[in-house]
């Protein structure tokens, strides 16, 4: 629900209470005191790059950018941009890589900035899947973008967890990143 505020301009929506109440044998309503706020829209987003990325194999991200400059806040949209950044970053063979989101909410506008920075290389050696109960780990393994001996990639990674836990089958979904059996490997435990 909150989501949903969100994803229509309602950056600082807040679920105060819910209350059920029990109409006859099959029927019940739920009622929610909602707190939506006022609405914030896209100021100013900036994509920070390494001095070594071309500015040019972004192109696609800067026209996102002018597109959605004074709509409604969406975290779909910022989802989108995402996407967008792991896809080129893909093409472009930018493997190790770390994207911070950082906002900043001034009045009805939040400005947001992208920062792409290089990693040291790391590969990821081994991934523990721990605390399932819930399905069978292949269907937690499929959700991942990452996988033993990939690159690792928190941006790969973050986008991975996101996929868990909108599928709405755990109630929480956790990360810990261990250092490998070698220096430029790591652990990943789910």
């Amino acid at each position: 629900l909150k989501n949903f505020y969100k994803n229509n301009g309602y950056y600082n929506a807040e679920i105060n209470s819910s209350f059920a109440k029990l109409l006859n044998e099959n029927e019940f309503e739920l009622i929610f005191n909602i707190d939506a706020k006022s609405k914030v829209y896209f100021g100013e987003l900036k994509l920070n790059l390494p001095s070594d990325f071309d500015i040019n194999n972004f192109k696609r991200i800067n026209k996102l950018f002018k597109k959605i400059k004074d709509e409604a806040y969406s975290i779909n949209l910022i989802d989108k941009i995402l996407k967008e950044i792991d896809l080129i970053t893909a093409q472009e063979q930018y493997q190790f890589i770390n994207a911070t989101v950082v906002e900043n909410l001034v009045n009805d506008k939040i400005n947001i900035d992208f920062n792409i920075q290089e990693t040291e290389k790391y590969y990821v050696e081994k991934i523990n899947i721990y605390g399932n109960t819930v399905t069978a780990e292949n269907v937690i393994r499929n959700q991942l973008a990452v996988d033993e001996g990939d690159p690792y990639n928190t941006l790969k990674l973050e986008k991975s967890i996101s996929k868990l836990k909108a599928r709405n089958i755990f109630s929480d979904v956790k990360t810990n990143i261990l250092e490998g059996s070698t220096k430029h490997q790591k652990i990943i435990d789910i």
